[in-house]
């Protein structure tokens, strides 16, 4: 029993290299936002929310918006087909077909589209807005006294 727990644990922290496949990791990590999500949209207020983010499209400029617009398409594109037939975008979608799209959406419709997002995009996308690892960061002088008298209270 403790060498198969053992294997499960060193599984879980191993990172992944690869995309292509979807590896534990992935669909450990993947599985943990989606729920983080799926818990959000449950217990949120999707009416207050939905109302927010039109007035927030609509007092947004032409460009904001393009720009915007344009990230989202490229996330967008990289969905699953079947994710992609029921929610139509297309490249040059306006402000009022977007806010359509808001209007309409309930709750079940966000748990169906966060349930078929695969794990590894989830984790791609958390990779790639993700702050740097404490390894990457520059050393602070003040951060690393804090550290070490951490480290030499233990």
């Amino acid at each position: 029993m403790v060498p198969r727990f053992l294997i499960l644990v060193l599984l879980l922290f191993l990172p992944s290299n690869s995309y292509a496949q979807v590896t534990l990791h992935d669909w450990v990590v993947g599985g943990t936002l989606k729920t983080l999500a799926k818990v959000y949209v449950k217990t949120s207020n999707l009416p207050q929310l939905k109302s927010k983010y039109i007035k927030k499209i609509e007092n947004m400029k032409v460009e904001k918006f393009s720009r915007s617009y344009k990230k989202f398409y490229m996330l967008y594109e990289q969905l699953p087909n079947d994710l992609k037939q029921k929610y139509v975008f297309t490249d040059q979608s306006t402000k009022s077909d977007v806010i359509e799209v808001i209007d309409k959406i309930n709750k079940k419709d966000l748990m169906a589209i966060i349930n078929r997002i695969p794990g590894e995009f989830i984790v791609k996308q958390a990779i790639k807005y993700s702050p740097q690892s404490q390894n990457q960061l520059p050393a602070q002088p003040h951060a690393m006294f804090l550290w070490r008298s951490i480290i030499q209270r233990i």
